[in-house]
């Protein structure tokens, strides 16, 4: 669950934030973060989670509202003013002061951290815009903030430092370095230092210093995965139509070169969390739908159990909305002129080209995959059915993986198009780099693919390109040596290597797994999503729902080949592949699929809407006609439509 609301005399000083106005706030143990707010960030939040998933998965995570208390708020600007005197730090380089006015209200936003987790964060404060001022905003602030652009790079980037907190390493000193050992660049270091010749060094000084652990490599990989995110939120503002003056993008990585590192080895060993999305509301002192038992803290353990490599987010919404009709924010759009600047990722590692296979999965097969920390893979199902750890995949719809090693596994068969980004830059740069890894080469394992046809041997060509492959080991199979022999024995490396081919008896250990294994594997995996395991104790919520408050889908019978509900999936001629359904007693022990879409909403927005989480029917009340459901978090399943699926077996009894 998430973490409950504090109380006001519970709050401290937060000497966290870059940029901002003061009497921003925290939590005693960092992992709130409360600042003064208007009724229309509030509403902001509030719609956005209602109405903009996509962009909420972009935001930081909204707790709900406190009121101030305001001998509170004076006791601790008074501390802060004991403190910055007792140390003698000049005003304009003291690391808890942004040097902006409070913002004149007893209200305040309850948001998580972005910071929190992590050993040394570095923090960047990206302002958005080249118009700085909303339309309600009195002539006197808008000629004020029309000279800021005209002096800044807001004016030809539409961007602008607005401070960077920044760790220097265990051995720093100096008058511009804080007792915690960090670099502080105020509101000042943008408006004043930085202009078009120079801003690229900032994004250089914030990713890349070598007294603190960050390398050329870390620093590179750090680079790309804030570029692919920048990406992702451009593409999102430009299919949203809002407004948003003085909007920040706020970058948060680890800054202690060692713990990153660590953190990018565990990263790769761990499978990202998969939960369903919170829905938040702010309408009380201390309202927050994510209040629950004090033992069911799944939530805080799946998530704190992730290892903290970087994060992306943007903020400060005290003057947005959204401003349907009236076409994407032109003005806050982040890829305009930010992502050309790369962090400095381009200038200091070789290009890499995007790859494109499709690869056809036969039934009860399963196609195994491994990305680099730093790099990704999009995959998208292009028919048929497939699940990752019993996770249904939706037809048509891009996943990406970074850091991580997985296998998509299908029943009845399915069709795969990997795109592969900056795979073979993350090998190739290490290889260049690193004369011991040079010398010592890679392992690259491929999937089986002497039952995928042509398709299965077009993708080993690929890998031997790509990759300058010179050795190639068959393992088992005399007819694939053979076919390996032929198309490559005459083939020699980009270098000029000749291309070696062995053939290896099959191992007595491996074994092929059996539809009884895999269904035990499927219910395993489903107990696992409600319950956790013998690591890890979750304790989902029961509620009991009439009939009327549902509203449940479910693909025809007629069209058993398909009988995957399609959000995003292929065409079909035919407009009544699936219907909307009354509960009945088969419901029973079935899963539901609950859909990021609302109940108003039509069925093709319905169909086309990516899966939430999934929720499990425990009774079925012919008498009182109601449903008894089990979801993993205590939220309304009411509001959203649910999917009834079809399965290759028997429904699992998670209550027997």
């Amino acid at each position: 669950m998430a973490k409950p609301l504090p109380i006001c005399a519970d709050l401290i000083d937060c000497n966290y934030a870059v940029a901002g106005h003061d009497g921003t706030l925290s939590d005693i143990d960092g992992e709130l973060f409360i600042k003064p707010c208007t009724d229309t960030e509030i509403a902001f939040y509030n719609d956005t989670i209602a109405n903009h998933q996509d962009f909420y998965d972009f935001m930081p995570e909204f707790l709900g509202t406190l009121q101030l208390d305001e001998n509170q708020n004076k006791a601790i600007e008074e501390k802060a003013a004991e403190l910055i005197a007792q140390h003698s730090i000049p005003e304009a380089s003291y690391p808890g002061r942004t040097n902006g006015k409070r913002i004149v209200t007893n209200q305040a936003v309850v948001l998580m951290n972005a910071s929190h987790g992590f050993v040394k964060p570095n923090i960047l404060d990206v302002k958005l815009g080249v118009r700085l001022w909303a339309d309600d905003a009195h002539q006197e602030k808008k000629k004020r903030f029309d000279k800021v652009t005209e002096q800044t790079t807001h004016k030809d980037f539409g961007f602008r430092i607005a401070g960077m907190r920044v760790w220097q390493g265990p051995d720093a000193k100096g008058d511009d370095i804080d007792e915690d050992g960090y670099r502080i660049y105020n509101k000042d270091y943008g408006r004043f230092e930085l202009n078009n010749g120079n801003v690229h060094e900032a994004f250089k000084n914030f990713i890349f210093t070598e007294a603190a652990g960050i390398d050329k490599e870390l620093g590179q990989l750090i680079s790309q995965a804030f570029l692919m995110d920048l990406r992702r939120i451009q593409d999102v503002l430009e299919s949203q139509e809002s407004r948003m003056y003085s909007a920040s993008l706020l970058f948060v990585f680890e800054g202690d070169g060692k713990a990153l590192r660590t953190a990018m080895e565990e990263a790769s060993r761990t499978p990202p969390p998969t939960t369903i999305e919170h829905a938040s509301s702010s309408s009380g002192e201390t309202q927050s739908s994510f209040e629950e038992e004090e033992d069911e803290d799944e939530d805080d353990i799946e998530e704190g159990s992730f290892p903290k490599i970087y994060a992306l987010k943007v903020i400060d919404f005290a003057h947005a909305q959204w401003t349907p009709g009236l076409g994407p924010d032109e003005n806050a759009l982040v890829g305009k002129y930010l992502p050309k600047f790369d962090f400095e990722a381009r200038a200091a590692a070789p290009a890499a080209v995007s790859h494109t296979n499709i690869h056809e999965l036969q039934a009860n097969s399963e196609w195994r995959f491994e990305v680099a920390i730093g790099s990704s893979i999009d995959v998208k199902v292009l028919s048929g059915t497939a699940e990752i750890f019993g996770t249904e995949l939706a037809l048509n719809h891009t996943y990406t993986f970074r850091g991580t090693k997985s296998s998509i596994y299908t029943w009845h068969g399915c069709r795969l198009e990997p795109v592969v980004t900056r795979l073979a830059l993350a090998a190739t740069s290490r290889l260049q780099d690193d004369v011991k890894c040079r010398e010592t080469g890679m392992i690259i394992d491929t999937p089986g693919v002497i039952s995928q046809g042509k398709g299965g041997y077009e993708l080993i060509s690929h890998i031997v390109s790509e990759f300058s492959v010179n050795i190639i080991l068959v393992l088992g199979s005399e007819r694939l040596h053979s076919d390996m022999i032929r198309r490559f024995s005459a083939h020699k490396t980009d270098s000029g290597e000749a291309i070696t081919l062995v053939r290896l008896d099959k191992s007595g250990g491996c074994v092929d797994r059996d539809d009884a294994f895999m269904q035990q594997m499927r219910d395993a995996a489903i107990k696992e999503y409600f319950f956790g395991d013998a690591k890890r104790t979750l304790s989902p919520h029961t509620q009991v729902v009439n009939y009327d408050e549902l509203s449940i889908f479910k693909v025809r019978e007629a069209h058993s080949m398909h009988s995957a509900f399609l959000p995003g999936g292929e065409e079909d001629a035919e407009p009544t592949q699936y219907e909307k359904v009354e509960p009945v007693p088969m419901m029973l022990h079935c899963i539901f699929a609950v859909m990021h879409a609302s109940t108003r909403d039509s069925q093709d927005t319905i169909r086309d809407a990516s899966v939430m989480g999934f929720v499990y029917v425990a009774e079925v009340d012919e008498k009182k006609k109601r449903l008894k459901i089990l979801a993993p978090l205590n939220t309304r399943v009411t509001d959203r439509p649910l999917i009834w699926g079809s399965w290759p077996e028997a429904p699992v009894n998670l209550m027997g």
